[in-house]
């Protein structure tokens, strides 16, 4: 038996290190064992043992493992050599080690699904989707999503099938014990907090090909803002006002989209600049805090007025709610007539479809999350006159696909006073038909109606609660044209409103119908996008004007509303708890679950369980309204914060007398805390430290400094065997993924 163990271990560690890194089917390494988890395959068992600190090797247990319930056990081991303990052929095993760094990266992408194997548990959101694939894919477009369900169309139980499971688990990482502990001291890496932006911009760079929309641009920083918001910008260029002796793409931003950035290849352009977008971090304000002189917004205009100073005209704006940005004409203008004035300037952030077609066999509407009409207690009079016209005073027209969708927009608009709506079948020019012509008049009450077919006209409804009929109708063989960002196939219009409500930057959508008549796009349902951040429609280099953007467009997303209330419980609710350093910490842990909607933390004196102190319990509710608060001494609770800058308080403190216990994987002695940080901060496998202080009771560890890391490679809680079942990961780490 010592003869056949020494033979198999000369096997394993033959000549070269490249041999170890190879899978050693139906062999067990015995024993050694430091954590068991589940694994779908042995490939992701090997990635969890690469990044745990304390694996050096494993073995995993096949689908094909029959002699007892470890069916997806994955085994990870450790001794003090490094060599196994004990070797020994064993049917329905795989065994490893764990990966060198080069090979790992190379092993990030989880790209293979599982058939007939089901991850248990960690559901967020469940959808009705036609096939595995849309299912991943909708995985892989959802930034909260690690792997995911489905059951296919023979599934056992009717109701359940073809439904897709997302499922999230933990990609920060959380210490899984903390302990009050005078003389320690522990905190996070500074890697952790993400304050600002990599957002550098390549000057006289130009990435050729690719662009899917151009739209009117400041400078090169409001250029990546505008595609750090569209959801298909993946790189931009920006033409400066002296690029081209065409004036109409200067000062433009090029929108572009490819699979895989990496296979971009820039080319040298005198005044051109590219870069990338910005996402999850904090992006730079300076596209919405500079004043642009000589530089004229055109149109726009709602509003004018004299002021000494463009500094009181950028005031104005940001005060009133309806200015997006101005334009002020200094003193040194050639025109006297309109010297000092400050004009204030709307454009829509609703979602408008530039064309709308009326077209058999498609269904389109909007996203149900778009109305937001809470505040308001009275409803409004918002008759609208049908076969009625109220002649002149236009301003604007836009398409609207409904009277009350008009009516809405006219509420929108701060200049609008009354409105006009075209039918379909109003006018033989397709052009203005289903158009809403916005008016403005002085004085309503000397309006004179018209009758005319196929019109209707009203008048805008204003603080109060409109009506939400036009968003939540579907529009029956109306296509709304353009705007598609992402599209996949599902079984109803229904499911596509719903996947549209759903997605954060979907604001309207259509639905192709069973009846098409272009068989290859039934079924489908296409996402789509319309800005709705401010853009101005023009922009001219004009001398002795200045021009800027309101305060108020960005302020708000600088720093969130984070109040956290002390001695405070909201009660029940409770979906998951975990351990936390502090309120802060909790509240960063909310923001970060997708089911989250607010939480309570509990201080390390709040029971005499300490099993439950200094845990953030996360929770979950329909109506955040309807909360409760009860006061309770050593509770702090609040809710998540999200779509803004969150504070990183939690991941710059430094927890004096708190030992955060386990994971480590590196120790050494040093003088003081603020080097154990620095060093936990320069190591890529760092995620946070206990230093110990002079002041300990045990010498022998004073001034030691442990450095930490837990394991975030997705994994399920659990994977089974289940017919009829289909299981994978999202994509995002995949370079050919969608």
């Amino acid at each position: 038996m010592r003869l056949y163990l020494l033979f198999v271990l000369g096997s394993v560690f033959s000549d070269s290190f490249s041999k170890v890194q190879e899978l050693k089917v139906d062999l067990d390494f015995t024993g050694d064992d430091v954590l068991q988890i589940y694994s779908p395959d042995v490939q992701h068992c090997q990635l969890a043992c690469t990044q745990h600190h304390s694996c050096l090797f494993f073995t995993f247990f096949r689908s094909d493992w029959s002699k007892d319930n470890r069916i997806f056990h994955c085994y990870l081991k450790r001794t003090a050599t490094g060599i196994p303990s004990h070797v020994a052929d064993l049917k329905g095993v795989t065994s490893g080690f764990k990966l060198v760094p080069q090979a790992y990266k190379t092993h990030t992408c989880l790209s293979s699904t599982y058939q007939d194997v089901d991850f248990t548990g960690l559901d967020y959101l469940q959808l009705t989707l036609n096939t595995s694939d849309d299912c991943q894919k909708q995985c892989t477009s959802d930034p909260d999503c690690n792997f995911f369900s489905f059951t296919t169309e023979t599934f056992p139980d009717a109701e359940t099938r073809k439904k897709c499971f997302l499922k999230f688990s933990w990609t920060v990482p959380i210490p899984s014990v903390l302990i009050k502990t005078p003389g320690l001291l522990s905190g996070f890496s500074d890697s952790l907090a993400k304050e600002e932006c990599k957002e550098e911009i390549l000057a006289n760079t130009h990435y050729r090909g690719n662009d899917f929309e151009n739209v009117p641009a400041a400078s090169p920083q409001h250029c990546q803002f505008l595609c750090s918001t569209h959801p298909r910008c993946t790189h931009f260029t920006y033409t400066t006002s002296t690029y081209s002796t065409e004036p109409e793409i200067n000062m433009h931003c090029f929108l572009k989209h490819t699979q895989d950035v990496s296979q971009l290849k820039p080319v040298r352009e005198e005044q051109l600049f590219s870069g990338f977008p910005i996402r999850n971090c904090k992006p730079s304000n300076v596209w919405a805090t500079t004043l642009y002189e000589g530089l004229n917004f055109f149109g726009h205009d709602y509003r004018d007025f004299k002021t000494d100073t463009s500094d009181i005209c950028r005031e104005m704006c940001t005060k009133d709610q309806d200015c997006h940005f101005y334009t002020y004409v200094l003193p040194s203008y050639r025109d006297i007539g309109i010297r000092n004035k400050c004009f204030l300037k709307f454009r829509w952030t609703v979602p408008l479809p530039s064309v709308l077609k009326k077209t058999p066999g498609l269904v389109s509407g909007f996203s149900d999350s778009l109305p937001k009409t809470n505040g308001f207690k009275e409803k409004c009079k918002e008759e609208i006159f049908a076969n009625t016209h109220y002649r002149g005073n236009d301003f604007e027209n836009v398409p609207a696909a409904s009277p009350q969708h008009c009516q809405f927009l006219c509420s929108t608009h701060p200049r609008c006073t009354h409105f006009t709506y075209t039918t379909f079948s109003y006018s033989s020019d397709p052009k203005i038909n289903m158009h809403c012509f916005l008016k403005h008049t002085q004085n309503v009450t000397q309006l004179v109606p018209v009758r005319e077919e196929e019109l209707f006209s009203g008048f805008p409804t204003r603080n109060c609660k409109p009506s939400n009929v036009w968003v939540t109708s579907s529009y029956e063989g109306l296509h709304f044209l353009g705007h598609d960002y992402r599209n996949f196939k599902t079984d109803t219009s229904e499911i596509c409103q719903e996947m549209c409500t759903k997605d954060p930057d979907c604001q309207f959508y259509t639905y192709v119908q069973p009846s098409y008549h272009d068989e290859s796009i039934r079924k489908k349902c296409f996402l789509k996008f319309r800005w709705n951040v401010p853009i101005p429609s023009v922009l001219i280099k004009t001398p002795d004007l200045v021009s800027g953007f309101s305060d108020s467009l960005y302020k708000s997303k600088e720093e969130c509303k984070e109040e956290i209330f002390a001695n405070t419980h909201y009660r029940g609710n409770d979906i998951e708890n975990v351990p936390a350093a502090s309120p802060q910490h909790c509240q960063f842990l909310c923001s970060t679950h997708p089911r989250c909607t607010h939480f309570t933390y509990t201080t390390f004196s709040y029971s005499s369980d300490p099993k439950i102190n200094m845990h953030c319990f996360l929770k979950h509710t329909q109506d955040v309204s309807q909360l409760e608060p009860v006061r309770e001494e050593e509770l702090f609770s609040g809710f998540p914060t999200q779509n803004c800058k969150p504070s990183n308080v939690w991941a710059t403190t430094h927890y004096q007398g708190l030992h955060f216990s386990g994971y480590d994987y590196r120790d050494f002695k040093t003088d003081t805390s603020e080097i154990c940080r620095e060093m936990c901060t320069k190591d890529p496998d760092c995620q946070f430290y206990t230093y110990v202080q002079p002041s300990y009771h045990d010498e022998s560890i004073r001034h030691g400094c442990y450095l930490k890391h837990v394991m975030t490679l997705p994994r399920p809680e659990k994977v089974v065997y289940r017919r009829d079942v289909l299981s994978g990961f999202s994509l995002r780490n995949c370079k050919t993924s969608d």
